[in-house]
């Protein structure tokens, strides 16, 4: 998605797109989906240029990628508080309760493997 992005510069000499494809240039794509689009910017101001010519930008993203996505902006400090909060629930570990069976199993084979490799290592001799 970034790379179509880059296509983006066609539109600045377009009367009718100039002003939106100038403001996507000012930002960084930073997430995507099937459906949406996030914009990040250095400053408020700028999030709030991009929220003015939304409609705008909307348009000539749908001629850029021949979809129609829903798209937002927001500032840098509140891209990280939105990355953080995702990445937090990204990562979820859940506690297996390993039953007796499968602790005999892994011994076993434990056992197993140490007495294939004292067979291999066995045979070798050592010259001091």
């Amino acid at each position: 998605m970034k790379k179509k992005l880059q296509d983006i510069h066609e539109y600045v000499l377009d009367p009718d797109y100039n002003k939106a494809a100038g403001i996507v240039m000012d930002g960084e794509l930073k997430a995507a989906s099937s459906d949406g689009i996030i914009f990040v910017y250095k400053t408020k101001t700028l999030v709030d240029i991009f929220i003015y010519y939304i409609k705008s930008i909307q348009e000539m993203l749908e001629k850029l990628y021949n979809k129609r996505y829903v798209i937002t902006a927001v500032d840098i400090n509140e891209w990280e508080i939105i990355k953080n909060s995702f990445n937090s629930k990204k990562k979820q570990y859940d506690f297996i309760d390993y039953n007796d069976d499968l602790i005999e199993v892994l011994e076993s084979t434990k056992k197993n493997n140490k007495n294939e490799i004292e067979k291999i290592f066995d045979s070798i001799i050592e010259y001091n």
